[in-house]
């Protein structure tokens, strides 16, 4: 789909959503939604992101189930947030740590002017967020699973969100790194322990 087409399309159903969320915010109207968005910190993206939490806000249900079905490659599907976090670009991750929104809120009651740029970076707030799901429901329970997931770079984008302006974002991204290191201590390090003494 031409790019223009798709952000027409996006900005249509964002002012739709909008004005009539009530009918608008059902289940099977978001399910298309999933796989166009693209996790990144463009305008079209940050409006989808926008309408799924509207649907929280407006159903008191999340969105979760829905969004861990999101991959980054978009030929593929995913069944788990850790499936998910596994489809990430690496290289996409480490240039948002570099480039890092220094505008991006935890909570977006409007939209920022952004740039060219930002469209190719990842959104930090969405990937914090599939994150602790993931950890939350199902994290890796090998040392594979951990070796794909950490080769994401998606840790190292939180300890660079420990710099966000943002203090709600500091505290979620600080919030990660604990979660993260809490299963590392309880699941993987003795299990690294137990191999190297055999």
């Amino acid at each position: 789909m031409d790019n223009k087409i798709r952000d027409a399309l996006i900005e249509l159903l964002y002012d739709l959503f909008n004005l009539h969320p009530h009918n608008t915010c059902q289940i099977t109207h978001l399910e298309p939604l999933v796989r166009v968005y693209r996790g990144t910190l463009s305008k079209c993206d940050l409006r989808i992101l926008s309408i799924f939490q509207l649907f929280e806000g407006q159903r008191k249900l999340s969105i979760t189930p829905l969004v861990t079905l999101w991959s980054a490659t978009p030929s593929s599907t995913a069944t788990t947030a850790l499936e998910s976090l596994q489809t990430l670009d690496p290289v996409v991750v480490f240039r948002t740590c570099f480039c890092f929104p220094v505008w991006r809120r935890l909570v977006c009651h409007e939209f920022a002017q952004t740039n060219q740029e930002d469209v190719r970076l990842y959104d930090p707030v969405f990937l914090m967020l599939l994150f602790s799901q993931m950890m939350a429901v199902r994290p890796p329970s090998s040392a594979y699973a951990w070796l794909e997931l950490f080769k994401t770079n998606v840790v190292s984008l939180f300890i660079r969100a420990l710099s966000a302006k943002d203090a709600e974002l500091r505290e979620l991204a600080l919030c990660q790194i604990v979660a993260l290191w809490r299963c590392l201590e309880v699941n993987f390090l003795p299990l690294l322990a137990n191999s190297m003494l055999i």
